[in-house]
């Protein structure tokens, strides 16, 4: 899954994945309550510590991570950006690795997830 919240500056883009990001956890609770499989909630800007407890309280992995070669091996996780033009540039901009390419085209096939925010959606590569 792949999703993209997109607005003006200062819309609520940030607070739309802030509460996605709960819903996930509960959801990575019940995944692991059922399966026994721990995922992991991977975020590019650091969530309140309260937060943090509560997932790693949820037997979910908690990670923080600044570049893409931090998350580009993880499987089983849920990964949100904030900003997502810095991660993945326009293709007129910087062309993207296939490091890259195959996380964006074969992730799912991982168990990964994306869950971003962005101001301008054309900018962001395709």
């Amino acid at each position: 899954m792949k999703l993209v919240y997109t607005g003006l500056e200062s819309s609520g883009k940030s607070l739309l994945l802030s509460k996605t990001a709960e819903k996930i956890r509960q959801r990575n609770a019940e995944w692991y309550e059922i399966t026994g499989i721990k995922r992991t909630m991977a975020f590019n800007t650091p969530m309140s510590e309260k937060f943090k407890k509560e997932i790693l309280n949820s037997n979910i992995n908690y990670k923080e991570w600044k570049n893409f070669e931090e998350i580009a091996k993880l499987t089983e996780a849920d990964i949100f950006i904030d900003e997502l033009i810095k991660i993945f540039p326009a293709s007129g901009t910087t062309p993207l690795s296939m490091e890259q390419l195959d996380f964006l085209t074969q992730g799912a096939k991982n168990g990964v997830h994306l869950y971003c925010a962005s101001q301008d959606f054309s900018q962001v590569h395709k």
